[in-house]
């Protein structure tokens, strides 16, 4: 079943991926973080992206209000590579669908 302009739209649109790849250094902070970690009240910052607090193989919490900002861009990062190989596979496969290319005088 083939899906319509509006199915790929949505999906697109609900996508985290995307969402993230697609976000401003404005829309990226680094937020003040608290934690119970043994027992003890731990104070850190995230790294987040539209408000939401995002994690990398880095960690999700950090010391330092740049350390977390760094991890945010990264994840942005991380998210935009994902995006790119994506649409080069979609793209890949909408263009097998066309066969091959004739030229003139074949």
């Amino acid at each position: 079943m083939r899906r319509s302009y509006w199915d790929a739209a949505v999906m697109y649109m609900t996508d985290k991926a995307a969402a993230y790849a697609n976000a401003l250094d404005s829309d990226i902070a680094a937020e003040q973080w608290q934690q119970v970690r043994d027992g003890k009240l731990w104070r850190g910052y995230v790294g987040t992206i539209y408000g939401c607090p995002v994690g990398t193989d880095s960690g999700t919490t950090f010391d330092t209000a740049a350390a977390a900002l760094a991890n945010a861009a990264l994840m942005r990062q991380q998210c935009r590579e994902i995006v790119r190989v994506r649409n080069a596979v979609e793209a890949e496969q909408l263009l097998d669908g066309f066969g091959p290319r004739k030229v003139r005088g074949d």
